[in-house]
């Protein structure tokens, strides 16, 4: 929690450094095909998951079409990395896989609308794959919901952002998004913060 804590001040402190703020509404994008590449910081926020996992590490790769001053669509291609913990409990109860690392590749069709100045919210939908890190064909499957086999999911993704240009030339947007990977009736959850540069 403290790490998540740091990345939400980092982005405060960002923010405020960023130069030439973008009026979202009063200068709208011009319609057309685009690229939005990023990375991010995440952590879990799944009772399991938290007790076995900190910190996680992604990247993306957003193509879209600007349809409208007021609407985008398009595909993101998402890698995350999630760290193990380093120190556990001596009650803690998971298995031996439930302490290495998993990543998660998802692949979701994103939609993305100005809700007021330079703030954009945006939602992706679709598929989600998981891999732990040295037992490939669990999954999550060590949750304790699941039956030891849970590689694929729906995937979607909920974000508000705020959009700047850096240093005069670069289009970025910050955003807090909250992840949901939905598989065998049980879902799990991450929250995190990203940073992304429109090409």
């Amino acid at each position: 929690m403290k790490r998540f804590l740091l990345g939400l001040t980092l982005w405060c402190i960002c923010s405020s450094s960023l130069q030439a703020q973008v009026s979202g509404l009063a200068n709208p994008e011009k319609r057309g095909f685009y690229f939005q590449t990023g990375f991010d910081v995440n952590y879990p926020l799944h009772d399991d998951m938290i007790r076995s996992h900190r910190l996680g590490v992604g990247v993306s790769l957003l193509a879209a079409y600007q349809v409208s001053p007021k609407y985008s669509t398009g595909l993101r291609l998402r890698y995350a990395y999630h760290l193990e913990r380093q120190d556990y409990p001596e009650d803690y109860t998971g298995t031996e896989i439930s302490k290495l690392p998993f990543s998660v590749l998802t692949f979701q069709w994103n939609n993305q609308v100005p809700v007021f100045r330079s703030w954009l919210a945006g939602i992706d939908l679709g598929y989600g794959m998981a891999d732990t890190k040295g037992a490939p064909k669990v999954g999550l499957g060590w949750v304790q919901e699941y039956d030891g086999c849970a590689r694929n999911y729906i995937a979607t993704s909920l974000y508000l952002g705020k959009r700047f240009t850096a240093m005069g030339k670069y289009n970025v947007m910050m955003s807090f998004f909250f992840d949901n990977l939905f598989g065998e009736k049980h879902a799990e959850n991450f929250g995190g913060l990203r940073m992304e540069i429109r090409l």
